[in-house]
């Protein structure tokens, strides 16, 4: 079949002069290979990036988690969560405030979130200089065979798709391949399209400014078998996927943009806006540019109001806010950044207890809760594992392709009500070692027996004031005295001016075991669970050791009250 198609092909090109796409098959290779044209998000080509979005429709199977346009915008973070997903057969169009040109070579690439350098979810991608009229870039798929819903087709078999290539690296694209396609239709060298294809290029790239272009639109595919490329062949995409299925848009990086003057370039700082609650009335907006032009901002969607730089609630619901710079005679206007939060009557955060070092086909109940007693789900983002529906995580057995040690990364949500704002995710990096060596996980039982200790949880050998339970968890030595577990307390108010009190503790990450934390009132009173909120996570190691640095922050809504950590197998 490869044979008879490479053959039929051949024959068609053997005249053409614009190169038919087999002629330059297989295509490049995935990111780090030679012949890739992945380029990374830190490269110093990227002058500007995507800084609006319209005309957004999500496809089906998407959850609300990952509706978040406002994370398309601006610079490409290159991890697995800082997208919109725009769910099976969805779309948007991304903005340009400064509109992009047609540069020497590549004009501008598109960033996706796989996780992974075959893993690949599609779009179609279509620019326009008037909002209307979009032209769809030529894209061919080489792949015969449907893919499953965790499936992979290699970047070898992608052209002119968003995106070939894993997190981190941009697919890039180059506007004189649009000129080229249009005069190769016209002229008759360009046989090889299809006709539905031609005419809706044809219809749409006289309106087509290719120094100005201030659109561009994505088009999930749908990998069931659907679709088509430009030649009429059918692309194939993971199928059926749920939850966050589709194309996972990161960013778009302009490499060429349309300038009438030389002008110096300026960014805008502006933080993230945390959930606020309906009941705080107002915050103050502030954001700085590197020119040290004043910036502006408006309410693009979303029940608030905005008086100079105080931004007023009027409701519950999502506001969306953008900060902008238009420049003047010496600067060129900033890329806008845009900013999106709830308001709600009730906010909540959630805590995912820490997981320890795992063995492949080995089990882990996780510990997970929601300040606001909501249900929260649990779901592995990336690695070889499963989660059950009472959370329990059972490690898959793929090897470890040479080494001792790889990783997986959970995901605690909730979304919320429509009291109570969505939780921020909360993530946990699971390290998988290999059975029988320095990393692999231990029981209260086991350790004891290593140290030569009495197994007994509440006894202390060297008298510290920790019992052997805390050393175990913190990998103190429970024989020396001047080894204590590391915590440490302080207080602190957030940008919401609500009171934590926050411990910072270490936890040795063989220790097979489980961190909860309770409170109560007034000592004597009975104990009951709390959800403290984790402020900061850290994995490390130190002298071959594997650890996580922790700190925790429990809220402070009386003048005194105790909080307790409750270590359990």
């Amino acid at each position: 079949m490869k044979n008879a198609l490479f053959c039929f092909v051949f024959a068609l090109t053997a005249h053409a002069q614009l190169p038919a796409p087999w002629t330059f098959y297989p295509f490049a290779p995935a990111a780090g290979k030679s012949g890739t044209t992945a380029i990374h998000k830190d490269d110093a080509c990227f002058i500007a990036w995507a800084d609006g979005y319209t005309a957004l429709t999500y496809g089906s199977n998407v959850d609300d988690t990952w509706k978040t346009p406002a994370k398309a915008l601006g610079k490409a973070v290159g991890d697995s969560y800082d997208i919109v997903c725009l769910g099976r057969g969805g779309t948007i169009t991304l903005t340009f405030s400064t509109p992009i040109a047609n540069g020497a070579g590549n004009d501008f690439a598109v960033f996706e979130n796989s996780f992974s350098d075959t893993f690949l979810e599609l779009a179609w991608v279509e620019v326009s200089s008037d909002g209307i009229h979009f032209c769809r870039f030529p894209n061919y798929y080489g792949g015969t065979n449907s893919i499953g819903a965790f499936g992979s087709h290699a970047p070898t078999l992608i052209y002119g798709l968003a995106s070939k290539y894993r997190q981190g690296y941009g697919t890039p694209f180059d506007l004189h391949e649009l000129q080229n396609t249009y005069d190769g239709i016209t002229n008759k060298s360009a046989t090889f399209l299809s006709a539905a294809y031609a005419t809706a290029f044809t219809n749409n790239f006289p309106y087509i400014d290719l120094n100005h272009i201030g659109y561009m639109r994505f088009i999930d595919i749908v990998g069931d078998g659907s679709a088509k490329e430009a030649t009429g062949r059918t692309i194939y995409d993971p199928y059926p996927t749920v939850g966050s299925a589709g194309f996972d848009l990161d960013a778009v990086g302009v490499i060429h943009q349309r300038q009438t003057v030389s002008l110096l370039p300026q960014t805008i700082a502006f933080a993230k806006i945390p959930h606020q609650r309906l009941a705080t009335g107002s915050i103050a907006l502030s954001a700085s540019s590197d020119s040290g032009l004043p910036v502006s901002f408006t309410v693009t969607e979303g029940p608030a109001t905005l008086t100079g730089s105080t931004l007023t609630f009027t409701g519950n619901g999502t506001v969306v806010i953008t900060a902008s710079q238009p420049g003047d005679s010496t600067y060129a206007p900033a890329a806008n950044v845009v900013c999106s939060f709830v308001v709600a009557e009730t906010l909540q955060h959630l805590y995912l207890a820490p997981v320890p070092n795992l063995c492949e086909d080995q089990s882990f109940s996780l510990y997970a809760q929601s300040s606001q007693g909501l249900p929260v789900s649990i779901e592995v983002m990336d690695g070889d594992a499963i989660i059950s529906a009472s959370n329990v995580l059972t490690i898959g057995h793929a090897g470890f392709a040479g080494a001792n040690q790889k990783f997986i990364t959970v995901r605690a949500f909730q979304a919320g009500s429509t009291t109570i704002a969505p939780a921020e995710d909360v993530y946990a990096t699971v390290n998988v070692v290999a059975a029988g060596t320095a990393h692999t996980p231990q029981t209260f039982a086991a350790w004891c027996a290593a140290q030569n200790i009495s197994p007994a949880a509440q006894s202390d050998a060297d008298a510290d004031g920790y019992n052997a339970f805390e050393e175990f968890m913190a990998g103190t030595n429970p024989l020396l005295s001047t080894e204590k577990p590391r915590r440490a307390v302080r207080f602190e108010t957030d940008n919401r001016n609500d009171g934590w009190c926050t411990l910072s503790l270490r936890i040795r990450r063989r220790a097979l075991a489980t961190l909860t934390a309770s409170r109560c009132l007034t000592l004597g009173a009975p104990w009951t669970p709390c959800v403290p909120r984790i402020q900061s996570i850290v994995y490390a190691e130190n002298d071959g050791v594997d650890f996580i640095d922790i700190e925790l922050a429990f809220p402070a809504e009386n003048e005194y009250g105790f909080f307790r950590l409750n270590f359990s197998e």
